[in-house]
């Protein structure tokens, strides 16, 4: 990971990415899925809270102590992005 700056960025994009699925999906059915409803925000709480871990991420006193921090949110993110893409798939799959 290059920087902090470009973790945001990376979490806005992908978290965009799963609530827009999520609100394509929605507009093409005739009723609102609840359950799609529950992951936009899931997402949204989600960003939120990535967003306050980033900034408190900034009172690591340790460069290397940073790095490995930053790195793991970088992997809470992957795994929270995918296992709601994959979610949204099985809801599809469903329908």
């Amino acid at each position: 990971m290059a920087s902090v700056r470009r973790l945001k960025k990376d979490m806005d994009y992908l978290t965009a990415a799963v609530i827009s699925d999520c609100l394509s999906y929605n507009s093409t059915q005739e009723n609102v899925n609840p359950e799609v409803a529950s992951i936009v925000e899931n997402m949204l709480v989600f960003r939120a809270d990535m967003r306050s871990k980033i900034s408190s991420g900034k009172k690591q006193t340790t460069p290397n102590g940073k790095k490995a921090y930053y790195k793991d949110l970088f992997k809470d993110l992957l795994k929270t992005v995918d296992a709601n893409f994959m979610k949204l798939s099985e809801i599809i799959k469903k329908a």
